[in-house]
């Protein structure tokens, strides 16, 4: 059964948001810093890492008061682009809108129900229930915080596995498994300690995630440019961000699929 990619939608997380070496698009250009001249592969430990993360987001206090965003930006598809928004609230709740020519295609998460629907004239009409997904992906994505804080939260065995430089960009790999179904990885990059690529890997799901172009929001790193690549390297969708609004006092309410904004 076809199972819904989240990634590029819901990865769109502010940075505070890989690929097997062999598998890896052309794109993406990568070099074990221990190989390169002069170089010494001495890894940080986890808790540098994660201290790093919170420091160049406003510290652990700031951190926790970002309850919410609203990203407006494009989706670039096959030489297509359409108007995207995006709205997220913590603990996991999230709504996306997309203009098509039908209309506006919407997915919801209220935190129980994950749904569609296509909006009209500002009514949601043929809404329904999104049964063929995967439950773990929809947890790991629907996730408010960042891949690496989501990683932190829901997997074990967490470890810095290696040093690599990801399109000349020094970075660190944060490797851990969920629920002994998937593995994922994250590589953070050096200076700034942002997420710059995301693996994941289960049975049901492979899905592989470029993040550059990070720019500071307020106190919070976002990616301007999110990536998602097809499994084997053969497409690819892109996510252009134009703004991000931090906070914009999001009701509960509106991520059900009985909410039509006017």
């Amino acid at each position: 059964m076809k199972t819904h990619n989240l990634s590029v939608f819901l990865l769109c997380c502010f940075m505070l948001v890989p690929v097997v070496a062999g598998d890896m698009p052309e794109a993406v250009q990568t070099e074990a810093v221990a190989d390169q001249p002069g170089k010494a592969a001495e890894l940080p430990s986890l808790r540098t890492i994660f201290d790093g993360f919170y420091r160049e987001n406003g510290g652990r206090q700031m951190h926790e008061k970002l309850r919410s965003f609203r990203i407006v930006g494009k989706l670039k598809r096959n030489d297509q682009a359409f108007r995207l928004w995006i709205f997220r609230k913590h603990p996991n709740r999230f709504r996306i809108v997309q203009e098509s020519p039908e209309g506006r295609n919407i997915f919801g998460y209220d935190g129980t129900v994950f749904w569609r629907g296509l909006q009209r004239q500002g009514r949601l009409v043929a809404v329904e229930p999104i049964e063929s997904f995967d439950p773990l992906e929809l947890a790991f994505e629907a996730d408010f915080q960042s891949p690496l804080l989501t990683l932190r939260r829901m997997g074990r065995d967490l470890k810095v596995v290696a040093a690599e430089a990801i399109n000349g960009r020094e970075a660190y790999v944060v490797e851990g498994r969920i629920n002994d179904q998937a593995t994922v990885r994250v590589w953070v990059d050096a200076e700034h300690f942002q997420e710059v690529y995301l693996e994941f890997v289960s049975e049901q799901k492979n899905f592989r995630v470029e993040f550059s172009d990070h720019r500071k929001v307020g106190d919070y790193w976002f990616a301007y440019s999110i990536i998602n690549v097809s499994v084997d390297g053969s497409s690819s969708t892109h996510i252009v961000v134009d703004e991000v609004t931090l906070n914009p006092g999001l009701f509960d309410s509106f991520f059900s699929p009985d909410f039509s904004p006017q």
